[in-house]
């Protein structure tokens, strides 16, 4: 007895078919775990307690899938990059640093009062008024009670307008407690009232810089998950064909 099979169409073409197929899955569990090694990061930047809540370096993290979707022939090496656009201060707050002043400089920390809304693209705050500024102005130092910490000041000035508003200034021109906030008059009457002087910098010989992320235990968890990622796309694939 003699028996006969056929097999139609191109076997080339079916087993083509296949790589392209076992390639996407790849893809697909490579960049759900770049995906959740993104959210990971990001989580970590918000609960390190930085005073923006961690907005910023949160935000600073970027996904990118190598090979890029609708580019060039699929790959069965596929690849998850997550980076920030503020790499030195993650390394920073992953490793933990002691920031010292050179010589017998200071550190010139912007006091909350002398910080102006927004952030420059660096990540840095804004400042009513630079240290190079302070010296052209007249900026005086007054002591604290922690001896390794001084005050970096100027002159409180007040000015009343037409209407009747009073208007705060450090120095000469840095307007200070702007705002149209509810009771914010009253603040600035308050503040003109208990102060004849402005901090606008603390002067610090060193910050100790603590650890708050954890770039290791984030990669070693990724590296955790990619296999079971990598077997759950394939038996979707296999379910679905």
């Amino acid at each position: 007895m003699a028996f006969e099979t056929r097999i139609e169409g191109s076997i080339r073409l079916q087993v083509d078919d296949a790589v392209l197929a076992i390639a996407g899955a790849l893809r697909r569990a490579v960049a759900s775990v770049g995906r959740q090694t993104q959210a990971a990061l990001r989580a970590q930047a918000r609960a390190a307690g930085f005073k923006d809540g961690g907005r910023a370096m949160a935000n600073a993290w970027r996904l990118q899938v190598y090979p890029e979707a609708g580019r060039g022939a699929r790959s069965w090496r596929p690849a998850a990059l997550v980076r920030s656009k503020m790499p030195d201060l993650v390394h920073v707050f992953d490793q933990g640093a002691i920031v010292t002043a050179k010589g017998r400089k200071f550190l010139a920390i912007p006091t909350p009062i002398n910080r102006l809304p927004g952030r420059r693209q660096d990540g840095r705050y804004r400042t009513r008024v630079t240290p190079q500024e302070m010296l052209r102005l007249g900026g005086f130092v007054r002591p604290t009670r922690n001896p390794n910490v001084r005050l970096w000041c100027l002159r409180l000035r007040s000015e009343t307008t037409k209407r009747g508003r009073l208007r705060l200034f450090a120095g000469r021109y840095a307007e200070i407690l702007t705002g149209r906030a509810k009771g914010q008059q009253a603040r600035r009457q308050d503040y003109a009232a208990s102060h004849s002087f402005v901090p606008m910098f603390l002067l610090m010989k060193q910050v100790t810089l603590r650890k708050r992320i954890d770039l290791a235990g984030v990669t070693a968890a990724a590296r955790a998950a990619l296999p079971g990622a990598v077997e759950a796309e394939l038996a979707r694939l296999e379910g679905g064909a």
